[in-house]
């Protein structure tokens, strides 16, 4: 009799602990789920960016910068130097944007794949909790940098 209530007490826990087991997956699954949609949003608004108004830009600020160091031999005043420093960091920002534009597109490209193979390795069980929540963390660190 006691043994009969030990294996059945035994029974009763691995059916509830396949059950914590299938609501941690479902629940990563629906957390790979989120991260994926909002890095998929994060990515469409960047592909929003007009590239040929950027290269306008940054062909514009090319030009005008040439000609400000080729025209302007005189002191100028503190407001003039002021509004020249703007304008170059302004350029260099468009500049700096443009080289990291496609390596960003790239990236998030890849980390919005390499989810979608984590959420079917999750789902399939192929991947545990213990496996998968560092990994998600560590390429979410690797995206943010």
């Amino acid at each position: 009799m006691k043994n009969a209530f030990i294996i059945s007490v035994f029974f009763a826990l691995l059916c509830l602990q396949s059950c914590s087991i299938k609501d941690q997956v479902a629940a990563e699954a629906k957390r790979l789920d989120s991260v994926s949609i909002i890095l998929n949003s994060k990515l469409q608004e960047l592909n929003k960016c007009d590239t040929a108004l950027l290269e306008r830009a940054t062909t514009k600020f090319t030009n005008y910068s040439t000609f400000i160091e080729n025209n302007i031999t005189d002191t100028i005043t503190k407001e003039e130097a002021n509004s020249l420093q703007q304008f170059y960091q302004s350029g260099k920002n468009l500049k700096a944007f443009s080289v990291n534009y496609k390596s960003l597109r790239s990236r998030t490209s890849l980390v919005s794949d390499q989810i979608k193979k984590l959420q079917s390795d999750v789902e399939k069980g192929s991947i545990s909790k213990k496996i998968s929540c560092p990994i998600l963390k560590m390429k979410l660190a690797q995206h943010r940098n």
